[in-house]
């Protein structure tokens, strides 16, 4: 399984890569052979439940049918998501690595709200761009009420960049940072909707990032 990464440099146009997900911060983990039938079985099973859930949805798909394409016991499907949701969770997860490793860069607690909103969108927007097959059934399995219990952490990072902005002055004192936040990813949300819809897709970022302006027009201070 693999996730983005925000790479070296401008933690706001920083280049995004693709880093396995058993790397650790000495660099790739190497796995023993027990750990890689684990992590070979756990991506067979990923990879046969976005299958399934895409061509017969995700209500609608069975841990047999599951188990079955993937090739493995039910157990052992059982065993590696012991819920149907968890194979959500997996893919949430990735995104959720995707801010906390925007988060942990010194850089990045050092740039201006606005500037780390941005950020944020344009790794949301990679994930999706990188990945578009999950994002559309995320999309679709959140727009069911299935998922509204995974939704992403991006509202609560979203808060958190705008009482930065109140702190530092670049957003008037008198704004509700949970509110604006709630109408970003709305906007995001929104967004990703329409560009999951369309064929060819847009410019996902670009357009997120021109939404983000004219939200954020309305909140800085009066000059």
């Amino acid at each position: 399984m693999k996730y983005t990464h925000l790479g070296k440099g401008n933690p706001v146009t920083g280049n995004v890569r693709q880093v396995s997900a058993t790397t650790t911060p000495d660099g790739p983990a190497a796995p023993g052979r027990l750990e890689r039938r684990k992590q070979q079985t756990r991506q067979r099973l990923m990879t046969a439940a976005q299958e399934l859930f895409v061509r017969r949805g995700y209500e609608a798909t069975t841990y047999d049918e599951i188990a079955q394409r993937a090739d493995v016991a039910r157990q052992t499907a059982f065993n590696h998501f012991p819920r149907k949701e968890d194979f959500l969770r997996a893919w949430t997860e990735q995104r959720r690595a995707n801010l906390r490793d925007l988060l942990s860069q010194s850089a990045f607690q050092q740039i201006s709200a606005p500037d780390q909103l941005t950020a944020y969108l344009r790794v949301l927007a990679e994930f999706n761009r990188t990945d578009r097959e999950v994002g559309s059934l995320l999309a679709k399995i959140f727009a069911s009420g299935a998922g509204f219990a995974l939704a992403e952490t991006a509202p609560d990072a979203f808060a958190a960049s705008i009482r930065h902005g109140i702190r530092h002055g670049d957003f008037a004192p008198d704004i509700d940072p949970d509110l604006v936040a709630e109408v970003v990813f709305d906007s995001y949300l929104c967004t990703l909707g329409r560009w999951l819809r369309q064929d060819p897709p847009f410019d996902l970022a670009d357009a997120l990032i021109r939404k983000l302006e004219v939200i954020l027009d309305g909140i800085r201070p009066a000059r």
